[in-house]
């Protein structure tokens, strides 16, 4: 008998004229399934078509990578100044950001779906959260533009610039006579432009003069054109360096003009 009154409060509540809780149950799942399914479909969407301009390495073809040496040594021979350009796909992993993707995988997923999830079943609810974990950080593994939505600004900036003092300092920009060594470092998945100057450069310069160069390469990749954003680039530096570091009487090069291309 005590089985039943569930069973006939639930018909006086329909036959009182209010809506069936069940119906509004199986709505409220059929809306959370598709506002999950529209969510991730739009992120992975995103990845997608971002990842064209995520990829330096065969972005730019050899003919490219001459085209830049001779805009490299063009600038060198029009100033005082030693340039090396390095673009790389990533600055780092990040793994915490991976992590972090398949956090807010399984959340949104144990959220939005919550009313289709086994809450009665302990190991079938553990196996669904675990594809919801795997899906996020498998999605974050190969997918670099769904990654980058979870990599935050501050570590973006941080690892590109760790990346590109290392560089300038592997590459020898630190050793000319003169101390007029400068690095342009494009890092892809951070989208971040780092402008280097060594200690004769950055005493006039500094870091706020490179911004029309920042400007001008990240329009170029967001044409997807890395080749153009990189000319512009090149061309807006000369430019601030022409004003201060005029080409010598004897030109004197001293490094080669470096292009570099790669992943990491």
């Amino acid at each position: 008998m005590v089985s039943l009154v569930p069973l006939v409060a639930l018909q006086e509540w329909r036959s009182g004229g209010h809506a069936d809780p069940l119906h509004r149950l199986s709505l409220l799942a059929e809306l959370g399934c598709i506002a999950f399914a529209v969510l991730l479909a739009f992120c992975v969407l995103r990845a997608l078509y971002v990842r064209r301009r995520l990829r330096a390495v065969g972005a730019l073809s050899e003919a490219d990578r001459g085209a830049l040496r001779e805009r490299i040594a063009a600038l060198e021979r029009g100033t005082s100044g030693e340039l090396a350009v390095v673009v790389v796909e990533r600055s780092d992993d990040h793994p915490q950001a991976a992590a972090l993707a398949a956090l807010a995988t399984w959340f949104a997923g144990s959220t939005l779906l919550a009313p289709l999830l086994p809450w009665n079943e302990p190991a079938l609810l553990i196996a669904c959260q675990l594809v919801l974990l795997g899906a996020g950080y498998g999605l974050a593994c190969t997918l670099p533009g769904f990654l980058q939505l979870f990599i935050g600004d501050r570590r973006a900036t941080h690892m590109a610039e760790e990346q590109a003092l290392q560089e300038f300092a592997r590459l020898g920009l630190h050793a000319t006579r003169a101390r007029n060594g400068a690095l342009l470092y494009v890092s892809l998945l951070e989208r971040e432009v780092v402008v280097l100057g060594d200690q004769a450069i950055d005493e006039r310069i500094g870091a706020d003069g490179w911004a029309a160069a920042h400007a001008a390469i990240r329009a170029g990749i967001r044409r997807a054109s890395l080749r153009a954003g990189l000319e512009a680039g090149i061309a807006a530096i000369e430019q601030v360096l022409r004003a201060h570091f005029p080409a010598p009487p004897e030109p004197r090069r001293e490094l080669p003009d470096h292009v570099i291309v790669r992943e990491r």
